[in-house]
């Protein structure tokens, strides 16, 4: 059987939508507007593709088609990104060099990257709540063919260890006071400033918005118990989320006095009127 890498030349990410990095590569890639297929990482994609090409059992992954249908694998979200802007300067995600924009969005990187994970591996494994939503999600990742039940038996050594990575970070009982107070005070100065600018840095995203999705989509927003706490006390950085993800949203529009949508950003709509005729339903 002849395997290529890539799809008809699209870039192919290695993902999954519980995965903590996965979201900071998806968001960004739609952002831009470049053709890419998600794949699921199951236990066969691990062991044929990823530690093979990659040396460890790690997501995301990005698959850069060559033109033999091959592909070259890079991990590393940062990488990944820097690789893109490359190929696709334009718009770029990355203030200019020099920039106090370039260094705040180094530090909220930074911060995504490597601080929020705390309270990310809180919310996750602290709340038994979780366990049913997520033992679905891992199920669908790693065993995808399998019947359901399966999959629910199949995943429990997975779940342990990433369990067990919480207290290595510092996410255990005698901290969570502590963590849920400094996470909600984040989410409030993120609520005074989203309730003015659309985005980190201005109207458009940038590298920090992406950054930021690292945490706050597959942990905060998707899972059960801060997904709620979310949508609750700061439901505009779940609107936030859901910008720089990329989520379908109705368009905002007015009525010219033509009877004409003027959509949002000044272009207009018209359709012929049509008169459909009616039948009587008994």
């Amino acid at each position: 059987e002849h395997m290529v890498d890539a799809f008809d030349g699209e870039y192919v990410l290695l993902g999954a939508e519980h995965s903590y990095f996965s979201g900071k590569v998806r968001g960004y890639l739609r952002w831009k507007k470049l053709r890419f297929q998600e794949v699921i990482p199951s236990k066969e994609v691990y062991k044929k593709l990823i530690l093979p090409r990659v040396g460890w059992p790690v997501i995301p992954v990005l698959l850069i088609p060559r033109p033999d249908g091959t592909a070259v694998y890079v991990q590393d979200t940062s990488d990944i990104i820097d690789q893109l802007e490359i190929r696709h300067p334009l718009p770029s995600v990355v203030p200019p060099l020099g920039s106090i924009a370039r260094v705040a969005c180094s530090l909220v990187e930074l911060l995504a990257d490597q601080w929020l994970v705390l309270p990310a591996m809180h919310y996750r494994w602290l709340f038994p709540d979780n366990a049913i939503y997520l033992q679905r999600e891992w199920g669908e990742n790693m065993f995808p063919f399998s019947p359901i039940q399966e999959r629910h038996q199949s995943v429990a050594d997975s779940m342990s260890k990433f369990e067990g990575m919480a207290s290595l970070v510092g996410a255990t009982p005698t901290m969570a006071t502590a963590v849920e107070q400094s996470f909600e005070q984040l989410l409030d100065l993120l609520s005074a400033h989203l309730s003015i600018h659309e985005f980190l840095l201005g109207s458009r995203p940038s590298l920090a918005d992406f950054a930021m999705m690292g945490p706050m989509y597959a942990h905060i927003y998707r899972d059960p118990v801060p997904g709620k706490m979310l949508r609750t006390r700061a439901p505009v950085v779940a609107r936030w989320i859901e910008s720089t993800m990329g989520m379908p949203r109705p368009r905002r529009a007015t009525v010219s006095q033509a009877g004409r949508l003027i959509l949002d950003g000044g272009k207009a709509v018209s359709y012929t009127h049509l008169t459909l005729p009616t039948k009587r339903i008994v």
